[in-house]
């Protein structure tokens, strides 16, 4: 791994996700760290990422509870919600809960790249 390259950790992100953004990253300085939920805090220590992104998909609630869980740990590291829903709703709790930023799948990776680069800034 290219110690130059921002660290982002992504948690339980699906595989195919992982793998079409990878290489974007990559080409605009930034490492992904792949985590489940269940590993994100070991992940966040070891690894010292830069920004998180929490893909909630799979499940919303857990989502929720890990990004309140990052916030009251480090309340300045930024964090990212990936989501297919658009529930204004969700996305006012998900915004309230302490996220930087949330992003509507589908998405194009591109478009993920520049919001975690304004974010980095």
């Amino acid at each position: 791994m290219n110690n130059n390259l921002a660290k982002v950790l992504f948690c339980d992100a699906e595989a195919v996700l992982l793998a079409a953004i990878e290489f974007r990253f990559r080409k605009h300085g930034l490492e992904i760290v792949a985590a489940k939920r269940r590993d994100a805090a070991k992940q966040m220590q070891m690894q010292q990422p830069r920004l998180v992104v929490i893909d909630a998909e799979a499940n919303p609630a857990a989502a929720l509870t890990l990004l309140r869980d990052i916030k009251s740990q480090t309340e300045a590291l930024p964090v990212i919600i990936i989501s297919p829903v658009e529930d204004e709703e969700a996305l006012w709790e998900t915004l309230d809960a302490g996220a930087d930023d949330f992003v509507t799948k589908p998405f194009k990776p591109i478009e993920l790249v520049l919001r975690v680069r304004r974010l980095l800034k």
